[in-house]
């Protein structure tokens, strides 16, 4: 078995704030926990994926989400073929999980950039900051696009990301997800569908998170397992994160 260095991951010791970051298949809760643990404790702030702002302004609209998300594929072309604008993170990890479709290229390439220009000003901010889709997540995403589930690749790509503080790995029965994505894809309109990933290859992303997890845990990094199969169970995976999160500020701050 494949057993990942300490150093796997990248970090930004440098920098005084702590980041949290939710991992999970898409549907597995991350979101709703994200925004229980924030609500329930004023003292982490969220960093939010794209998901949530574009899913509530489509309960107003049906074409603004969609409008939106069409401007961010334009925003995305600048980058391709062009490192000069964009991070060398995301260029090794778009080389190393190529999805097979350009849209989905230059989707990953703008998210991916953005998303290492926002964690690092996150760190420099201090305090606590969690990520309801951040890198490692975003390797099991590109995993599953590109069909990839080799050891050796996944742990290479693992070395890419910049590393968290803490991982708090969401465990969500497959019932309840495939349940979640007919429900979410329900609720799209046909052109919303044209962005987002199908259900078969959705659920592939679970067998790849499982075999993520003993590569982030080998790594070094503090990581707990949290269940969130309905609603009752947000509020013991809060306090859970939430004892963690402390611990580790303390030891920031001895």
């Amino acid at each position: 078995m494949y057993t990942a260095s300490p150093a796997t991951f990248q970090k930004d010791a440098d920098l005084p704030g702590l980041v949290v970051e939710l991992v999970g298949p898409s549907a597995s809760g991350k979101t709703t926990l994200a925004k229980a643990v924030v609500k329930e404790f004023p003292e982490v702030r969220l960093v939010a994926s794209a998901r949530p702002a574009e899913m509530e302004t489509a309960a107003r609209s049906r074409l603004l989400p969609v409008a939106a998300r069409g401007a961010k594929i334009v925003q995305a072309i600048p980058h391709l073929g062009n490192r000069t604008r964009s991070c060398d993170t995301t260029e090794r990890l778009i080389a190393l999980l190529p999805p097979a479709s350009p849209l989905k290229r230059l989707r990953y390439r703008r998210y991916l950039s953005e998303l290492s220009q926002r964690l690092r000003r996150e760190r420099a901010a201090g305090g606590v900051a969690l990520l309801d889709q951040g890198f490692v997540t975003a390797v099991g995403s590109l995993a599953a696009i590109s069909g990839t589930s080799e050891l050796n690749i996944l742990a290479r790509a693992l070395s890419i990301v910049p590393q968290p503080d803490l991982v708090v790995w969401i465990e969500t029965p497959r019932e309840a997800i495939a349940g979640r994505l007919h429900d979410r894809r329900a609720a799209q309109s046909a052109a919303e569908r044209l962005f987002e990933l199908g259900i078969p290859e959705t659920l592939r992303q679970i067998g790849i998170f499982e075999t993520l997890a003993p590569l982030v845990e080998a790594s070094g990094i503090p990581v707990i397992r949290v269940a969130c199969p309905d609603r009752e169970a947000l509020g013991p995976a809060a306090g859970a994160m939430r004892g963690r999160i402390a611990e580790l500020m303390r030891e920031k701050e001895a």
